[in-house]
């Protein structure tokens, strides 16, 4: 029940707060062009240009939200992943996109056009041997992602 409430409220408040211009060239281009590696920056551009809703309704906007929202513009290939290291502090959701088998960018979605590697953000306390897919969790809270 509660899954579907967030979802209702999402699409009937926050998502006309934060619609995309249909006529903006970029964002017609990710719309034609999915699941791109070169469309990254261009991702963080429309995310700069028209903002970041809080996507789940929890009251703050922070990684969960950007996350979701990159890999709504970006396409499915676009996985979302949780590092989660008690050691160190972290708890952060990010985006993982397979370049090819065996290899993958894992991406900030809160950084910039030009600086959104989590190893170059967050340095050694991001460890990949934290990290797991939640892509299915959220695709189900959300929905239609």
């Amino acid at each position: 029940m509660k899954k579907y409430l967030i979802l209702l409220l999402f699409l009937t408040i926050y998502l006309p707060l934060f619609a995309d211009n249909p006529n903006d060239p970029d964002v017609i281009h990710l719309r034609n062009n999915p699941n791109q590696l070169a469309n990254i920056p261009i991702v963080f551009r429309v995310m700069q240009r028209y903002g970041v809703p809080d996507v789940n309704g929890d009251g703050v906007i922070n990684c969960i939200d950007y996350s979701i929202r990159f890999r709504m513009l970006y396409g499915s290939d676009a996985k979302l992943m949780i590092n989660n290291n008690r050691r160190n502090g972290m708890n952060h959701m990010f985006i993982r996109i397979w370049t090819r088998p065996g290899q993958f960018i894992d991406v900030e979605p809160q950084g910039t056009p030009t600086l959104y590697s989590m190893g170059l953000i967050w340095g050694t306390r991001y460890d990949l041997e934290y990290s797991r897919d939640v892509t299915n969790h959220w695709t189900h809270v959300v929905g239609g992602m």
